[in-house]
């Protein structure tokens, strides 16, 4: 089969309209049908149901079209490789980052590469730790930047921690607990309102593991987040929630922070960041040099 043709198809399929497919694809209707055609003959089977509303696919149609959509998306990489040699760049480094980190630090470092002189093209992808390392144990991305303590088996993978850090409890800015002094007895947690981000990130020192060694056996996380830091940011900003973090992040967080730190009688987990890459790629020579500058721009972040 042409996969011309079957990248056509794809679109015809996705916007379930041969109007709006020969418009995005500049060809006339016409050539479009006589192209479902050719491939309908050579499957021996209609690809499209067509009605008032447009055409969907049959079974086999949506088959020939997950084809298309990769041989468009094998393009579009081919495209960005040309722009990247164009404007000069190196290898494209695959980073994926864990949703705290990327709204606390990873602007502002992002920011400082690109002031001096990166030569490497990145693309960024935010999301759950437990979906970031699964996508580097693959061979999906080339970098995580993710807590160094996670519930897997990491024999194919290697990290380097680049950021001490360690969990801390934060009350919302209408909870009773915000501005407390002093420590918090763990009856007074008992009861509040638990959020959770990065429930199901697959990370050691979890809200529901914190919980326990507070001796809150009882109270469980009424509200889970996964993929994105901004919800649970929100929250904590204009509600009455409760919440645990890495301290240090959130030391860094942008902007006003009306949530504030209550202080337990318990000595709270680690949770440092960490470099993650696979045993094949750490030495790198542009996986070296991210690792050498996130450092350093961590440790003028500290010192600033």
């Amino acid at each position: 089969m042409d996969p011309k043709h079957l990248y056509q198809f794809a679109v015809i399929v996705d916007l379930g309209s041969m109007k709006h497919a020969a418009r995005r694809l500049n060809v006339t209707q016409p050539t479009l049908s006589r192209m479902v055609r050719i491939l309908e003959d050579q499957v021996g089977s209609s690809l499209l149901r067509r009605d008032r509303y447009g055409v969907t696919p049959t079974q086999i149609g949506e088959t020939l079209a997950q084809e298309g959509r990769a041989i468009a998306g094998s393009a579009l990489r081919a495209d960005d490789a040309v722009d990247q040699w164009r404007l000069g760049l190196t290898k494209e480094l695959r980073i994926g980052v864990g949703p705290v980190l990327a709204v606390a630090l990873m602007g502002r470092f992002l920011e400082d590469a690109l002031a001096n002189d990166w030569k490497s093209a990145l693309r960024i992808e935010v999301g759950s730790v437990a979906r970031l390392i699964n996508r580097l144990d693959q061979g999906e991305l080339d970098v995580v930047f993710a807590p160094s303590r996670i519930n897997r088996a990491q024999a194919r993978l290697t990290q380097e921690v680049v950021l001490d850090d360690r969990i801390a409890i934060y009350a919302g800015a209408k909870s009773p607990l915000a501005g407390r002094e002093g420590i918090v007895p763990s009856e007074e947690l008992s009861g509040q309102k638990w959020i959770a981000m990065g429930a199901v990130s697959g990370l050691r020192g979890s809200t529901r593991e914190v919980l326990h060694m507070l001796g809150l056996k009882n109270d469980g996380v009424f509200m889970n987040f996964s993929g994105d830091a901004t919800m649970t940011l929100h929250l904590l900003n204009s509600s009455n929630v409760m919440c645990v973090l890495p301290r240090r992040l959130v030391e860094l967080l942008p902007g006003e922070k009306r949530f504030t730190e209550v202080r337990v009688g318990v000595d709270l987990p680690a949770r440092n960041v960490a470099i993650w890459t696979s045993g094949t790629n750490h030495d790198l020579p542009a996986i070296r040099l991210l690792r050498e500058r996130f450092i350093a721009f961590t440790q003028n972040s500290a010192e600033g």
